[in-house]
């Protein structure tokens, strides 16, 4: 199996994953990345295989920024109303 089915692969898990929570991130990486993949895909002369990449690529790059925030709330405790001046 190839590099580019197995990250469209793993970008249509995620954007299946995130149906259910409304807008965010990976669906608009998907979408950026399908109207990015058309663009490339014109200029390389293969279509379906910059929109297989861009999705791809879009999707996986949203999930790790719907992700950022929740691993640094990990690491940086939020401040509390008692640290107030």
């Amino acid at each position: 199996m190839s590099l580019q089915m197995i990250l469209a692969i793993a970008g249509g898990i995620a954007l299946a994953s995130s149906f259910f929570m409304g807008r965010n991130a990976t669906w608009g990486g998907a979408t950026f990345g399908v109207v990015i993949g058309v663009i490339v895909g014109l200029v390389i002369g293969n279509v379906l295989t910059g929109v297989i990449w861009g999705f791809a690529i879009g999707a996986l790059t949203g999930v790790v920024a719907e992700l950022l925030p929740r691993v640094f709330n990990l690491f940086v405790p939020a401040p509390s109303d008692d640290d107030s001046p």
